[in-house]
């Protein structure tokens, strides 16, 4: 059975515009920008295209990047019937990163179905508006931020360095790590020589906070594991 197309002709406001890089105006999900609904609920967004008066004009950005989770993923990540309002979700991702952020960290593919592109399509020329040409990239030096347990990675070792003391935009710091995936180690993650992986410092690594930093500071090689589907530093 076909989807209906519910927007009206006689709706042509601003309100209907959508770009991932600024929040939502409406629902559960007012105050959150929609780019970070998309790396964790792009089903939800897909929804909002094909039922709504709203449409997306960095659509062709949307369709090449990679999300977080969808319903198909094999992560300890659970959305369905919580909202992104639960308490986890919310620690997780929208009250400690920005989609600026996280727009590198997603690694599954997810595919609008062809009448959804045509109803953001018409909706786009319907308002007297311009779809945005695609802008977005993964390069060498874009970092994924590793915040969820992914089930689907093999428990490895490898070697990889320190490169960076960062914070968020909520002031949460982080670091920013190097290795090689060109091989690849892990094949779910992008291949290249200069994988860029992003984490916390977690009590349960291997090492003392100390020592991190001596080696961070030193510029030294860290043992590192992927383990449980967890990113670990050991000494």
């Amino acid at each position: 059975m076909e989807t209906k197309r519910y927007y009206n002709n006689n709706r042509r406001n601003s309100f209907n515009r959508l770009k991932m890089s600024e929040e939502f105006k409406f629902g559960q999900f007012k105050g959150i920008e929609i780019g970070m609904i998309y790396l964790i609920k792009p089903d939800y967004i897909e929804w909002v295209l094909a039922n709504t008066d709203k449409y997306l004009v960095d659509i062709e950005d949307a369709k090449t990047m990679k999300v977080i989770h969808d319903m198909n993923i094999n992560s300890r990540v659970n959305l369905y019937g919580s909202g992104l309002n639960d308490e986890i979700l919310g620690e997780k991702f929208y009250k400690r990163f920005s989609f600026k952020e996280l727009m590198h960290s997603g690694f599954i593919d997810f595919k609008f179905s062809p009448s959804s592109l045509q109803y953001n399509d018409e909706k786009i020329a319907l308002n007297g508006d311009n779809k945005q040409p695609v802008s977005f990239k993964y390069s060498d030096d874009s970092i994924m931020h590793f915040i969820i347990e992914i089930n689907d990675l093999p428990n490895i070792s490898f070697k990889a360095k320190c490169l960076d003391f960062c914070k968020t935009a909520e002031g949460q710091q982080y670091f920013v790590f190097s290795f090689d995936n060109s091989i690849p180690i892990v094949p779910v993650l992008r291949k290249t020589q200069d994988f860029r992986i992003a984490s916390f410092f977690y009590p349960d690594w291997n090492i003392s906070t100390a020592e991190f930093e001596r080696k961070a500071n030193a510029d030294l090689v860290f043992n590192a594991q992927f383990k449980n589907g967890r990113f670990f530093i050991d000494s």
